[in-house]
């Protein structure tokens, strides 16, 4: 570079320092958003409930906090106009902002929405400039304007601060559903890989053959495919490993046949090998301890894969001469299912039960030489009646304890299995008359809340109360609720 042009340069340099000459420079007190369990509890109590529960601490200590320091530089313009930089620097936020292994900062705490600059000059206000619109994505944020005026004396202030509402509760406890899913699947891939198969070739590969077939079940759920897959919610690698674990399982099963082709099989150990998969998995589920686990319930009841109907006819053989054992195989699994259903009833896993006569269902649908008998309809029949009764049972101690939200959801429940098989419950009297119970009993609470000055949670129960008459079309005075 010449003389000529370096002196040129220096020269535009100095020009453009010059014309944004720094005349005022400070800091404006930090910006901070304080998220505490106790004054959020009434505007989210399940994330409240969630946090507490995900970092094992009470409601009462549970915090966050997201923080901006908040700078400005006044400089005059060539123009003799001056220029405001407002400067944001994001701090890393704090606090309890995880669901397990979930970082989930951005559900807690809002993005900023809207300030206000408030210029003073003593007691007398120079002016007051709003940013809307603001685009925060938990990063530095800058602003900058222009104005005519300016003094030393001036005094920079930030006021009226608006944040944007935190994720609502509707969607919030969708994601919490499926976080513990989450937590549910990588539990059932830790148990699942030390489970003991059946001795045999054959009753090995069928045990392997039903685990995969759960495997290729649980990544249909919605919480593996929208939210690990297609949102990217994967912090300890499920999709990783359950991809190495299928392939193992299908590693397995290959070799398995290879040993199956001169061994003979016995139906009904070949039964139970499938129902071991089963009580496994329920072994599993039961071991889970997770409050809030709610995976294993939801696999698809009527899959045709689930059942292994071409890895048995496989197993046995399809020919005319083992006709005879798969017809065998398929009426023993009916009938060890029924007695398995009769256990869990036992147990009071209605659950379970109600999952596993669905499942039945589905099989006798599928299966090819089951014995055309009434037993199953019959014992079906009185098994959901049981099933629709113990939740009615749970709903009348419910509300003997004043448990109206819990009483509610059995009530539900009851009729949800009452609409499944009209034929086996003819009408929800049951239902009916609880329900009219159930309500008195609410509006007995609203009106004492009423009374006491608690109109906040009188206006719960109310809401609760015709949404009950609403979603059951009842025929019940409300007159004393108001309707405003």
């Amino acid at each position: 570079m010449s003389l000529a042009s370096f002196a040129l340069v220096f020269f535009f340099i100095i020009t453009a320092v010059k014309g944004q000459e720094k005349v005022k420079e400070g800091v404006i007190p930090d910006l901070q958003y304080l998220f505490t369990g106790p004054t959020h509890y009434q505007m989210n109590p399940d994330l409240v409930h969630a946090l507490s529960y995900a970092n094992s601490i009470d409601i009462k200590d549970v915090n966050a906090t997201k923080t901006y320091h908040v700078s400005y530089v006044v400089k005059r313009m060539q123009d003799h106009s001056f220029e405001t930089t407002l400067t944001f620097r994001h701090t890393k936020e704090n606090g309890h902002l995880s669901f397990y292994s979930f970082n989930k900062p951005h559900w807690i705490l809002p993005k900023l929405k809207k300030i206000k600059l408030v210029v003073k000059n003593g007691d007398d206000f120079v002016y007051v400039k709003t940013f809307d619109d603001i685009i925060d994505n938990y990063q530095d944020l800058s602003f900058s304007f222009k104005h005519q005026r300016f003094s030393e004396d001036w005094d920079f202030a930030i006021a009226d601060v608006e944040w944007d509402r935190i994720i609502d509760a509707v969607d919030f406890n969708k994601q919490w559903e499926w976080i513990n899913d989450y937590q549910s699947a990588l539990f059932l891939l830790d148990e699942q890989v030390v489970c003991m198969p059946p001795s045999g070739a054959p009753y090995a590969l069928l045990y392997k053959q039903r685990w995969l077939a759960i495997y290729h079940e649980l990544e249909k759920l919605s919480f593996y495919q929208e939210f690990v897959k297609a949102e990217g919610n994967d912090p300890s690698g499920l999709l990783r490993a359950m991809g190495i674990r299928k392939h193992l399982l299908s590693l397995e099963i290959a070799s398995l046949k290879e040993a199956c082709k001169s061994v003979d099989v016995n139906a009904d150990t070949l039964v139970m090998a499938q129902m071991q998969a089963d009580h496994d998995f329920y072994t599993i589920a039961q071991k889970d301890i997770g409050l809030y686990t709610d995976l294993y319930l939801k696999m698809d009841e009527n899959s045709y894969e689930s059942f292994c109907f071409p890895e048995v006819d496989w197993i046995l053989g399809a020919d005319s001469i083992q006709l005879a054992s798969i017809q065998r195989f398929q009426n023993l699994y009916k009938e060890k299912s029924i007695a398995n259903i009769s256990s869990l009833l036992e147990e009071k896993q209605t659950g379970w039960a109600l999952f596993q006569i669905k499942r039945l269902e589905a099989f006798i649908e599928f299966a090819k030489h089951i014995n055309n008998s009434e037993d199953f309809h019959q014992y079906k029949s009185k098994a959901v009646y049981d099933i629709y009764l113990s939740y009615i049972a749970v709903a009348r101690q419910a509300i003997n304890m004043n448990r109206m939200d819990m009483a509610a959801t059995y009530l539900g429940m009851a009729s949800e299995v009452q609409a499944k098989y009209p034929s086996e419950i003819i009408n929800d009297r049951y239902v009916d008359k609880e329900l009219e119970v159930l309500l008195k009993r609410a509006l007995e609470r609203y009106k004492k809340m009423v009374e006491a000055g608690d109109i906040e949670n009188a206006e719960k129960i109310k809401q609760g109360i015709l949404g009950l008459i609403e979603k059951y079309q009842l025929d019940f005075d409300d007159s004393s609720l108001g309707h405003s």
